[in-house]
């Protein structure tokens, strides 16, 4: 049976390692306490637009995405469910770096050096094979922090120790956390933003996703891990970065899809105004043609919108039909310049005669 703060181990160290285990597993618990309360307060609370003031607004009881109304529909809860993963994860990092901070410290290291800067800090160590065997049997050997020697062949050790409580370090590291919590939600606001506007950006953040994951990957399979992940918040932090751009990267793509729909439902507004004009116009050449110019005032349509429609179409029926004409009387005067002298006359006399048709007033003024 373990004796919680025995001494009696070979190494002379204050705590064993399962006492060591059992008080990260109260790092457990409290990490899974404060998810508890998170995960309530963002059911029944409005908790993201003050989480994420950028991109969460609340009008008029209803909820927008980058003034998008998301308040129905599928495509709100997944963006609220992808805002809620990152606020989950920023929950773990800032506990573990608080933890690793200001109430027991862990590192790591692979080797067969002694750990001596670890020991000069006071922290307990305990060595084991570097075998995969080593996970599920659990031998661990204190080290004597008085006994400094090298070790003959590769061992894993790991140095736990209890931070000195004071004031100004809890003030200093509760600064940090705060700065990395704003940090990733402002981070995740401004990268959603700009991935779900440029595709190449959204592209850069898939690939990442996938080169972090596997750098992961093959640094553990590969033996180097403990040189990158030497303790607890390294190995949290390492799995962090690749559920955040995940993260980032499916919110992104809903918000593209919500800048289609908008475009949709502009170009349709836009084909509906057109039909609507073309409808008009189209009553406006019918009233104009049901209408003829003969009719008394008191036969004309009363409604001034259809006099304004008939007297704008029958202008444009007047240039049209004048048009022609006058391009037929500039073709007979060049060819009147062509000819003999008497076709000149006589087609100069039929242009003239076509200009007289066409200008009524020039035609009362030949009369006089």
């Amino acid at each position: 049976m373990v004796v919680l703060g025995s001494a009696a181990n070979d190494g002379g160290s204050r705590f064993s390692w399962i006492e060591y285990q059992a008080l990260m597993l109260c790092l457990a618990g409290v990490i899974f306490t404060a998810l508890s309360l998170v995960e309530v307060a963002l059911n029944r609370f409005q908790v993201l637009p003050l989480l994420f003031p950028g991109m969460f607004t609340v009008r008029e009881r209803r909820f927008f995405f980058f003034n998008f109304d998301i308040s129905d529909g599928v495509i709100g809860k997944r963006v609220r469910a992808e805002s809620k993963m990152v606020v989950r994860i920023t929950i773990c990092l800032v506990l573990s770096y608080l933890w690793q901070h200001c109430v027991l410290e862990t590192t790591q290291q692979v080797g067969n050096e002694f750990p001596r800067k670890a020991c000069e800090q006071g922290a307990d160590c305990f060595a084991s094979t570097l075998d995969f065997a080593t996970l599920y049997s659990r031998e661990y050997e204190s080290l004597d922090c008085q006994n400094v020697q090298d070790f003959k062949e590769r061992m894993v050790v790991s140095c736990i120790r209890f931070v000195p409580p004071t004031a100004t370090t809890y003030l200093m590291h509760l600064a940090i956390s705060h700065s990395i919590t704003q940090l990733n939600f402002k981070a995740f606001e401004l990268l959603v933003w700009i991935c779900g506007n440029s595709k190449w950006s959204r592209r850069i953040v898939g690939s990442l996703i996938f080169l972090s994951l596997a750098s992961f990957v093959i640094l553990f399979f590969g033996g180097l891990m403990s040189e990158f992940v030497s303790s607890w918040l390294s190995f949290v932090m390492s799995l962090s970065i690749p559920l955040f751009l995940y993260s980032v990267f499916k919110a992104s793509q809903r918000l593209e899809h919500l800048w289609k729909q908008q475009a949709i439902k502009v170009q349709l507004q836009i084909e509906t105004h057109l039909s609507g004009a073309f409808a008009d116009i189209e009553t406006a050449v019918n009233l104009d043609a049901s209408h003829p110019a003969a009719q008394t005032a008191t036969e004309r349509p009363s409604a001034r919108s259809k006099e304004s429609s008939g007297r704008v179409m029958s202008t444009l029926n007047r240039f049209w039909s004048s048009f022609p004409l006058k391009r037929v009387s500039k073709d007979a005067k060049k060819k009147a310049s062509e000819n003999s002298p008497e076709q000149k006359d006589l087609i100069v006399t039929e242009s003239s005669q076509n200009d007289g048709a066409s200008d009524p007033k020039a035609g009362d003024k030949n009369s006089d």
